[in-house]
């Protein structure tokens, strides 16, 4: 790697740790970002108790064509990386693979767990159903129910507790509205809560989370409040069956493993070392994010949405 370049990605991941530092300064709700009524429950409850011997790992799946947001995403993941040993990085072709390579990490890191398991994957708004990658194989709370799939997820559900988190990083995923019709696409009911669900089975110590909307993918995701909120600028976004989306902007969902139930919770960030933290306020809490949806809502219209994209 040329010298240049070379000090180019240091300045980059020193600027990335800075912001890091700073986020975890950030008040979080509760304990450790959990709500404090949930804190207060005792030891079995969701509280994330303060563990040394766990790791971070994120699984991508190898994907057919490029996309700037997964370039991105990856390789501010690599980065962070550098200056933070607790994130670890899986690629993965296919289900079948994820218990073969988790096992291999995991074998290099005797008797920790995992701290939080983000999976990595776009969300697509066309099929009208929440969902997730796995390799080639998409995952929806019907494809839950194939053996490969649901074996492939419970055989890492070894390495996860109750103070792990199981992170969908999809758009959509915890999506509980109706995706609207329009000259292309009947309407179709998300069901995000029973992709949560289905997972819940998979993983029944841990707790899962998911956004109702997009899952932004920015040059400075780790270590920021905000760094996986927001949303898209491309014009398509603006077209009126994005309503649904506009209107759940920043907002999360969450399985309890406890109550068997899907809640409502903050709005998700990453530290600097890829610990899931739960925001003290919403993303749309802050004047500032409510008043550009507002005027985004405002401006929707139909006849801007591009079937041909594969990935929204």
């Amino acid at each position: 790697m040329p010298f240049h370049r070379l000090i180019f990605y240091a300045f980059i991941g020193l600027i990335i740790l800075n912001g890091g530092l700073k986020a975890q300064q950030t008040p979080y709700s509760g304990v450790n970002g959990i709500h404090e009524d949930w804190a207060a429950s005792g030891p079995d409850s969701l509280t994330k108790q303060i563990v040394k011997d766990r790791v971070n790992v994120f699984v991508y799946s190898k994907e057919t064509h490029f996309t700037l947001s997964s370039f991105v995403i990856r390789t501010s993941t690599r980065l962070a990386q550098i200056f933070s040993r607790k994130i670890k990085v899986l690629k993965i072709r296919s289900p079948e693979e994820l218990p073969l390579k988790m096992g291999e990490l995991m074998s290099r890191h005797p008797n920790q767990m995992i701290g939080d398991l983000w999976i990595d994957s776009h969300g697509t708004y066309r099929s009208g159903r929440s969902l997730f990658m796995l390799g080639f194989d998409t995952v929806n709370f019907v494809t839950m129910d194939e053996p490969r799939i649901r074996k492939s997820l419970q055989d890492i559900s070894i390495y996860c507790d109750r103070s792990s988190y199981v992170t969908l990083g999809a758009c959509y995923g915890s999506a509980t509205y109706d995706r609207p019709s329009n000259h292309i696409l009947s309407s179709s009911a998300m069901q995000g809560d029973s992709l949560l669900l289905q997972l819940g089975k998979a993983f029944p110590r841990t707790p899962i989370l998911a956004s109702q909307s997009w899952v932004m993918t920015k040059p400075f995701m780790f270590g920021s409040k905000w760094g996986i909120s927001g949303y898209p600028l491309g014009r398509r976004f603006r077209d009126e069956i994005f309503r649904p989306v506009w209107e759940q902007l920043g907002n999360w969902r969450m399985l309890d493993p406890d109550s068997g139930t899907v809640r409502d919770v903050n709005t998700v960030s990453l530290t600097s070392i890829g610990d899931i933290r739960f925001n003290d306020i919403n993303y749309i809490d802050q004047k500032k994010h409510l008043r550009k949806r507002s005027k985004n809502l405002a401006k929707l219209k139909p006849g801007l949405y591009d079937r041909k994209l594969l990935e929204n």
